[in-house]
């Protein structure tokens, strides 16, 4: 299955966050790593996510067996920043 979301993280957090959740928290093998891809591996599937710098960045993830925890990890790098949210609204009143 394919995946794409955005996300206001920039790409080295993301992939600091997909390193912690797959790897650390699932227990996945890093298999393969550049400076915009990770390759998982283990459980009889894999995960592979990559990052497109952008504003908000891009970030495309293909998985086999793990959808329910990648569909987590997206709701988690998805939602914005409480500050980003905070910065909006003083800008509205600000005008």
């Amino acid at each position: 299955m394919r995946y794409e979301t955005q996300t206001y993280m920039t790409p080295t957090e993301v992939m600091e966050a997909a390193t912690s959740f797959f790897g650390v928290d699932l227990g996945l093998e890093l298999h393969n790593q550049t400076p915009d891809t990770l390759h998982f591996v283990g459980g009889g599937g894999h995960v592979t996510l990559s990052t497109r710098d952008a504003n908000p960045v891009s970030v495309d993830i293909e998985t086999r067996e793990w959808d329910s925890p990648v569909e987590e990890f997206i709701g988690r790098i998805a939602r914005k920043r409480w500050w980003r949210r905070f910065w909006s609204g003083v800008k509205e009143e600000l005008g």
